[in-house]
């Protein structure tokens, strides 16, 4: 390899034009072209395989008595969480998208669908249950209230956003959770995915009842 080098280097400081080193360049550049397209086409790789062990714990989580200050007990961390949401953007070609301010995870049933005069959250964050090793008991029901919708600008989310979402307004001190102004989810299956530790979560969507 060092004869080589010294050969190369040796017979470019001869070249007393640019225009022969680019010819030169050029022709070990097709010549290596020319090599690399006579080789056969080789198969494609085998697909890959989840060889590793899955193992699951036996972890049982549920949400307590959600004693406020109590952090022994388990509890959506709300200030840590969101709900997104995108759509196409009328009368333009790219994605609208936005965020939900106010959610929560309990299962507004019909009797419980109605305003309640707070700015805190207005049910219990209850609906839920996790059992690591057992997913047919694992469940969440979730819902969010609608006119919270973010876009980040202001003058839509209060405006031309609120009709076309079919809803109204915000009323200071009001959590609106009224079928109107509701979309929830509740799921009806969990299981095990398969190649991973995971898990496979199916769910019903209602949206304004």
């Amino acid at each position: 390899m060092d004869s080589l080098y010294y050969f190369f280097k040796k017979f470019f400081m001869k070249l007393v034009s640019n225009n022969t080193l680019l010819v030169i360049l050029v022709l070990i550049s097709g010549y290596g072209y020319v090599i690399g397209c006579t080789h056969e086409n080789l198969p494609p790789p085998p697909p890959a395989t989840n060889t590793a062990e899955i193992v699951h714990g036996t972890d049982v989580l549920l949400p307590g008595t959600m004693t406020k200050g109590d952090s022994t007990q388990w509890k959506l961390d709300k200030v840590h969480s969101s709900v997104l949401w995108s759509g196409s953007y009328i009368g333009a070609a790219g994605l609208l998208t936005g965020r939900f301010n106010q959610f929560g995870m309990h299962d507004v049933t019909d009797p419980k669908a109605i305003r309640y005069i707070t700015n805190g959250q207005p049910l219990l964050d209850s609906s839920w249950a996790f059992y690591e090793n057992d997913p047919s008991k694992i469940y969440i029901n979730g819902y969010v209230q609608i006119n919270t919708s973010n876009t980040g600008e202001p003058g839509r989310d209060t405006g031309c956003n609120i009709p076309n979402l079919g809803t109204i307004k915000i009323i200071k001190g009001t959590q609106n959770l009224t079928d109107t102004n509701l979309a929830k989810i509740q799921s009806t299956k969990v299981e095990f995915d398969t190649q991973s530790q995971d898990y496979i979560v199916t769910f019903n969507l209602t949206w304004r009842g």
